[in-house]
C-alpha cells in the first residue's frame, strides 16, 4: 500500500529535520512526501532543499494558514493511505509499517494509536492512550491525537479536504465528519510524537482552540453541553494552561 504524508510548515526550521528525518527513515519501500511551506523566512527553504530528491513535492510560498497548507498537499497524494503530520511533530520509527499492517487486520477506514507528548529536546513527558473508538465521546471533545491518526483515500474521496474557515479544530472537525459512516480502529501502540513548546498551538492559542472546538460540536449535535464544556474551561480549565505555559516559560530559560 502506498502512503502519502503531508507535512504544513511555516517558520519551523528548528524542529522541521527533524520532522522530515523521522519520516524519510522510516524505511518504508511505496511512500509519498509531501512539504508544503507558507513562505517561511527561517532556514525552512535550506532544510527543504537539501532533502528534495526525497520529496514527491514541496513548496515554499505564502498560504492562508495551516489549513490551507494541508489541502494543498492533499490535492497531490496518491497513496492509498495518507496523514498529515506538523512540522515540530514526528512519527515513532516503524510506525507507517505497523499502520500498514493495521489496515490490512481491521479493514477499517481510519487507524489510530498512541501518542507521546514530547518536550522541546525531544523528551517523553507522557504517553497518551486514547482507546478504542466511540463517537458519542469523540462528540464531548477530541481524544483523537492528530499526528498519530491515518486514513484511506476512499475517506478523501467521500468527505473531501479539511474546512478552511477553522485554524484550530480542523483535524477534529474531519473525524467527526468521517466518523458518520467511516470505520476507525485503535491501535494501542506509539504512533507519534506529539511536540509541545512555547509557540505550539496548543500552548499559545489554547482559548481560541476550545473556541473552536465549541463551534464543531454544536454543528454535529452537542448543542448546550459544548457551551457548557467551554463554560467550564474558562472558569477552570484556562488556569491549568496559564499554569502549564508558566511552567515551559522557565524551562525555555
Amino acid at each position: 500500500m502506498k502512503i502519502s504524508v503531508v507535512t504544513p510548515s511555516f517558520n519551523q526550521g528548528g524542529f522541521l529535520e527533524l520532522t522530515m528525518q523521522s519520516v524519510l527513515n522510516q524505511g518504508y519501500p511505496d511512500l509519498e512526501y509531501i512539504v508544503i511551506d507558507g513562505g517561511s523566512s527561517d532556514n525552512s527553504v535550506e532544510v527543504m532543499r537539501k532533502y528534495q530528491s526525497s520529496l514527491a513535492y514541496w513548496v515554499s510560498e505564502k498560504d492562508r494558514g495551516e489549513t490551507e497548507a494541508i489541502n494543498k498537499g492533499l490535492k497531490r497524494v496518491t497513496g492509498d493511505i495518507w496523514c498529515y503530520l506538523c512540522s515540530d511533530d514526528t512519527l515513532a520509527a516503524g510506525t507507517l509499517a505497523r499502520v500498514v499492517e493495521a489496515f490490512h487486520r481491521t479493514n477499517a477506514d481510519v487507524v489510530y494509536g498512541n501518542c507521546n507528548f514530547i518536550t522541546s529536546a525531544g523528551l517523553v513527558s507522557r504517553v497518551k492512550r486514547p482507546g478504542p473508538f466511540d463517537r458519542t465521546r469523540l462528540l464531548k471533545g477530541n481524544y483523537l491525537y492528530q499526528p498519530s491518526v491515518f486514513l484511506r483515500r476512499s475517506v478523501l474521496d467521500k468527505y473531501g479536504f479539511f474546512d478552511e474557515s477553522l485554524h484550530y479544530a480542523m483535524d477534529y472537525e474531519y473525524w467527526l465528519r468521517a466518523s458518520q459512516s467511516m470505520r476507525f480502529a485503535y491501535v494501542d501502540e506509539v504512533l507519534s510524537n506529539y511536540r509541545l513548546h512555547l509557540n505550539s498551538k496548543s500552548m499559545s492559542a489554547v482559548t481560541r482552540m476550545m473556541n473552536e472546538a465549541r463551534s464543531v460540536q454544536k454543528r454535529y449535535g452537542a448543542g448546550g453541553r459544548a457551551d457548557w464544556t467551554y463554560f467550564m474551561f474558562i472558569l477552570w480549565g484556562r488556569h491549568y494552561y496559564g499554569l502549564k505555559r508558566s511552567l515551559f516559560d522557565k524551562l525555555a530559560h
